[in-house]
């Protein structure tokens, strides 16, 4: 069956002498795995070298449920990110992103409004003055938990005021597990003051850096099977 869907790739790497094995998010099936036989070849109809990190993506493509990988008929570049290329800070906020798409997401599950939140944060980075998006990547992480369904309840009071990781929500009860009184207090006024609209919230960086290693924390417990995120360090000392 031939399909034409839209797609963001998150992973491409080369395969035998000209080809490319791709990982794209695509709005009608959710992750899927292509190879671009031949991708790499000047003459290719299907070039490698579109399917950069976050690249959003027109396809037409072949969809068979009896195999593995995928294949890609017709491809082109959907919107241009050249802003983000050219920009230190929205480059690593992307790599940022992809990294954790790559760590949360599975095949064949196209999720619930996924594809358009992805995109959508896409060409908010793209688009927007780099000063703006300093809180975007923990808007990106906090929403990403509520679509894929591990949203850290917010059930904080008085009583209860330590977040428990592994529990996902606030307990009366400290211990390894838990965070300290400040951070699940930052955490809580987030919850309640975040909205489908990106704004920023913190107020500076030390605010800023709490509250994304919080929720990497987080992503680490629920999802990405104990894997350490790595590409979060370079954003301490860009925003």
């Amino acid at each position: 069956m031939i399909v034409s869907t839209s797609g963001i790739v998150l992973k491409a790497v080369p395969y035998k002498e000209s080809s490319t094995i791709t990982s794209v998010l695509t709005k009608e099936f959710g992750l899927k795995s292509y190879i671009i036989k031949g991708g790499r070849k000047k003459n290719a109809t299907v070039k490698s070298n579109f399917f950069q990190p976050l690249q959003i993506l027109s396809l037409v493509v072949y969809d068979n449920n009896k195999s593995a990988l995928q294949q890609i008929k017709e491809c082109s570049i959907e919107e241009d990110l050249t802003p983000i290329r050219c920009n230190i800070i929205k480059t690593s906020l992307t790599f940022f992103i992809t990294e954790i798409l790559n760590l949360s997401l599975k095949e064949n599950n196209p999720g619930d409004g996924l594809f358009e939140f992805v995109k959508n944060n896409i060409t908010l980075i793209n688009n927007s003055d780099s000063k703006f998006l300093k809180d975007v990547h923990i808007y990106f992480l906090y929403n990403l938990a509520c679509i894929l369904g591990f949203a850290p309840l917010n059930n904080y009071s008085g009583k209860t005021k330590y977040f428990d990781l592994p529990k996902g929500c606030f307990t009366d009860k400290k211990d390894l597990q838990t965070l300290n009184t400040e951070s699940s207090l930052l955490l809580h006024r987030y919850i309640i003051n975040v909205s489908d609209s990106y704004c920023p919230f913190t107020e500076n960086s030390a605010e800023r850096n709490n509250l994304l290693q919080t929720m990497i924390f987080f992503f680490e417990h629920h999802i990405t099977n104990q894997k350490r995120i790595q590409s979060h360090k370079i954003l301490h000392d860009l925003l």
